[in-house]
């Protein structure tokens, strides 16, 4: 899964690039209630001073192979910095922006929920930016008339929270969808999620709280108001007198405690009477809370059911007799270590009166002997182990801290980490090697800074890379203020390669190349030659220049007799421009006179060594001339 962190277009956290990365990133979802996102970012962050308060529109992305969902939008409310310049942003959702607004001192009285949320979000959007507005979404309409009689000036969430989710329940959330945002009312979160939670396997902590607070014994119904004397109406007229019912056993066990209920709707006494006496037996037994904090299996197995907020999800403990669905209420999630995800389920259910009730009424935590914490995960990571590598070990281990907290993975050439010789190790510090198995030496080819051992790359190509060095060295050559010099021996063909050598030295250089030149029959020059097509050397000033031929020309010897000078004379001299520099030299090919003589023997290009001796020849030939005159 790809994460992404967005600040309008910039770029703030990206698992996919080592460039923008957060030091903290956790969201928080809780039902009915605007999310919160906490990031940290450090100085040297891309886009550090890219996020403005209360202004910018901050976006968390999940990508999977499911295609893209939005898990938080929202602004930043608060900033802090540390000394070293570490930056902690808190942000919070949408539905924040409702805190923005106050409505009008009444809404009406019987309106339906689409109504009345319409109203709400028409004062919002008339009062703020566009991008600040929200609509209505889905509404369950269940037929649900609200009067709101209250004079108090109040926020806009503030206005949902007590006339429509306080007083008629419910649930409220927003989504995205066109670049607008919706809000969306439900009176059921009823999508039962496939996924299990299990004690022992990725149940945290459970806790019971047990309490009495809404135990009655003696129940008063009341009806709809009467029109004329605007007094609801009671059920005395036709039970016996008496307005109220109650429940001997109750009675005798807590005594008499007295609740009234109300039933607007109902305007019959027997009516009355009957919904008051099937909702007693409920009402004589206490109120038993559970809260069940988990792990969202689905960080860590791709094939289970991603829990969301507002899901039911079966819990199962047969330690505390628990077989029912849990509502998701909060979700937490840690993207940078999703050992401290968690989800909150919660569930109140009536208990049978005749549980014992703790003295003290505090929740009581259950004991499980285990440090579920950090086990957890220890064994969900095992499971996936055992599973790749067929339920028998294998070539991958996990190393833990003493916490058995997950701290590094080794890719093993044995399925025994004892044995295992070479051995390739991923953890915070970054990737190494080891040939010497699990207590190395590590040699670190990757750093988590970034630093990239380059003397563990052996094949392959480079491309468009800028290397950048003062004096060292670079493969087997030295780099100096004056070029490169061999630091070792090579060896060349007998026959090298033609091509063209460019050679850009400064003129202050007393060295080019040094080379010794050793052949592959053994033999080896101190001298050795090149053989280009061209070379061009730049700002070099050759004071002596001669021809070393040593003994490489040992055959067919004799005197050049020919006339020289006469070829001389039918060979012209040019002149023409390169490089914005006069030159004046021999030219080949049709359309220039040249001596045969000067050329070498594919016609089209000169043989310097010829011409030099043609021109020495020539002037010999002058210069007997110039001596026979004289006699």
């Amino acid at each position: 899964m790809i994460v992404k962190l967005l600040s309008d277009d910039y770029i703030i956290h990206d698992t996919s690039s080592y460039d923008y990365r957060c030091a903290k990133l956790n969201l928080k979802q809780k039902l009915n209630t605007s999310n919160t996102l906490v990031f940290t970012i450090l100085p040297n962050h891309p886009n550090y001073n890219k996020i403005s308060k209360l202004v910018s529109i901050i976006k968390l992305i999940e990508i999977n192979q499911d295609g893209q969902e939005v898990m938080f939008k929202g602004r930043v409310i608060e900033s802090t910095d540390t000394i070293d310049g570490i930056r902690t942003f808190t942000c919070e959702g949408v539905l924040g922006y409702l805190n923005d607004t106050i409505q009008l001192l009444r809404i009406g009285e019987n309106i339906s929920i689409n109504e009345y949320l319409k109203t709400c979000l028409d004062k919002h959007n008339q009062m703020v930016e566009k991008e600040k507005n929200i609509y209505v979404g889905d509404v369950f309409d269940n037929g649900i008339c609200i009067s709101n009689m209250d004079k108090k000036r109040l926020t806009t969430m503030s206005s949902i929270q007590d006339i429509l989710i306080d007083q008629y329940g419910g649930y409220i959330s927003i989504r995205e969808e066109d670049n607008r945002n919706y809000l969306d009312y439900n009176y059921y979160c009823d999508h039962l999620n496939s996924q299990e939670i299990k004690f022992k396997k990725n149940i945290l902590d459970l806790e019971q709280y047990i309490t009495s607070v809404d135990l009655i014994t003696a129940l008063i119904p009341l009806g709809e108001k009467d029109p004329e004397t605007e007094l609801p109406i009671t059920i005395e007229t036709v039970n016996d007198g008496n307005e109220y019912i109650y429940d001997e056993d109750a009675i005798l066990k807590y005594g008499w405690i007295y609740g009234v209920k109300e039933y607007p709707k109902i305007s019959d006494p027997n009516e009355l009477l009957e919904k008051a006496n099937q909702d007693l037996s409920q009402l004589t037994k206490m109120s038993l809370s559970l809260t069940i904090t988990a792990i969202d299996l689905s960080l860590v197995e791709v094939d289970i059911e991603k829990i969301r907020l507002g899901d039911n999800l079966k819990c199962v403990s047969k330690e505390h007799k628990i077989d029912d669905y849990f509502l998701c209420v909060v979700l937490e999630k840690d993207y940078l270590d999703p050992s401290n995800s968690k989800i909150t389920l919660d569930k109140t259910i009536a208990t049978s009166s005749d549980l014992a009730v703790t003295t003290n009424r505090d929740i009581l935590k259950v004991n499980n002997n285990l440090n579920l914490n950090t086990q957890v995960f220890q064994e969900l990571v095992q499971e996936k182990v055992d599973l790749i590598n067929g339920n028998n070990g294998g070539y991958i281990y996990t190393k833990t801290d003493s916490f058995g907290r997950p701290r590094a993975t080794y890719y093993m050439d044995s399925n025994d980490i004892d044995l295992a010789q070479n051995i390739l190790r991923i953890d915070a510090s970054g990737i190494a090697f080891s040939s010497n198995g699990k207590d190395g030496a590590f040699n670190i080819a990757w750093g988590i800074n970034e630093e990239l051992d380059a003397s563990y790359i052996k094949k392959g190509s480079l491309k468009d890379i800028m290397i950048e060095c003062s004096d060292g060295i670079i493969g087997g050559w030295n780099i100096t203020n004056i070029g490169l010099q061999s630091t070792s021996d090579y060896k060349v063909n007998e026959n090298p390669k033609e091509g063209k050598l460019y050679f850009n030295i400064n003129s202050n250089s007393t060295s080019i190349l040094d080379w010794k030149v050793i052949l592959s029959n053994g033999n080896s020059y101190k001298n050795g030659y090149l053989k280009p097509d061209e070379l061009k050397i730049n700002n070099i000033d050759i004071n002596n220049a001669y021809l070393d031929q040593e003994e490489k020309i040992n055959q067919d010897i004799r005197l050049f007799n020919e006339n020289a000078l006469n070829e001389v004379i039918n060979t012209n001299i040019y002149t023409y421009q390169q490089d914005n520099e006069k030159q004046i030299s021999f030219l080949t090919g049709n359309n220039y006179q040249i001596s045969d003589k000067l050329l070498r023997s594919d016609k089209k290009k000169i043989n310097i060594i010829n011409a030099l001796a043609i021109v020495y020849k020539a002037v010999q030939e002058l210069n007997e001339k110039i001596e026979g005159g004289k006699n």
